[in-house]
């Protein structure tokens, strides 16, 4: 079942499509993509932050990219009692990881779109980007 679209277009779940949509090229290219266009931040490095960014992201029936969001970010640095964090609000500590992150998104060329028996529909997505830098 899809959640409804403001536009009344119906927007579904990855998990809710027939055949999901992808990256022009496909997997390999995606990758190459991310390599290319991710910068690790000044700041981010300077704070030695570390750890995983997951961006949501929506791919409309024609294949281009809409409505890029902050999901999560999942700290790679544990505390003092050896845990790690994960916080879905509290980004300013990795505004710049997160802001890098959605900056890249957003640069996504337009996508194959996903398909509802065999007819394009728009489908939410979500990615992570990993942000890790040996070294300062």
């Amino acid at each position: 079942m899809g959640i409804n679209a403001q536009e009344g277009q119906k927007i579904y779940k990855s998990d809710e499509v027939d055949v999901k949509p992808s990256f022009p090229g496909g997997e390999k290219a995606y990758r190459t993509f991310i390599r290319k266009e991710v910068k690790f931040p000044i700041e981010a490095r300077a704070q030695n932050k570390k750890g995983v960014v997951y961006i949501s992201y929506l791919i409309l029936a024609d294949g281009s990219i809409q409505q890029v969001k902050f999901a999560k970010f999942m700290d790679w640095i544990p505390d003092a009692d050896g845990k790690y964090h994960e916080s879905k609000d509290k980004i300013e500590p990795v505004k710049s990881i997160v802001d890098e992150a959605i900056r890249v998104i957003k640069k996504f060329p337009k996508h194959e779109p996903g398909q509802k028996n065999g007819i394009p529909v728009s489908v939410l997505m979500e990615t992570k980007l990993t942000f890790f830098a040996a070294g300062k």
